[in-house]
């Protein structure tokens, strides 16, 4: 780490190099409970925004992969909170049989440090069930028995 004039920070390590404001690489502390379907809720801190939104079977087996759009079991979910990563978090991957600690899922995945402590992690009662850009958890997978569908999606503002 380097500290240059006006708030410019220097890291590096043996694969990259990061410049950036104190700021940007600042961990971040939030939480929010996920907003009521048809709602969107404002993630200030990280500058995103997540949208709820009920979806059909028959939208989800049309759906484009989106790297920031889930679809997910809405009975599950429903209860789901919102927050940055902590070092205890692992993940059940869907269609994985096993669970991965989430750093090392995360770091196996090349997402840069200050990336992985920005992102906004969906839980529902204290288990990882979506990070955007990844697959969504076995817990909250939506199968053709699903009754009802949420999409959930993560935006940047404007």
């Amino acid at each position: 780490r380097l500290a240059l004039p006006d708030n410019v920070l220097l890291r590096w390590d043996s694969l990259q190099i990061q410049i950036g404001s104190t700021e940007v690489f600042r961990k971040l502390e939030f939480f929010y409970n996920l907003p009521n379907e048809g709602q969107s809720l404002a993630l200030s801190e990280i500058g995103k925004t997540v949208i709820v939104s009920s979806s059909s079977y028959t939208e989800f087996e049309k759906r484009s992969l989106s790297e920031n759009v889930a679809y997910v079991n809405a009975d599950l979910f429903s209860k789901a909170c919102i927050r940055p990563r902590r070092t205890e978090d692992s993940f059940h991957p869907l269609g994985a049989s096993y669970s991965v600690r989430l750093k090392k899922y995360l770091i196996d995945r090349k997402v840069p440090r200050f990336i992985r402590d920005r992102l906004p992690l969906f839980f529902v009662e204290n288990e990882l069930v979506w990070a955007p850009g990844f697959p969504v958890s076995e817990k909250v997978k939506v199968t053709p028995l699903t009754s009802k569908i949420y999409k959930i999606e993560v935006h940047f503002q404007k």
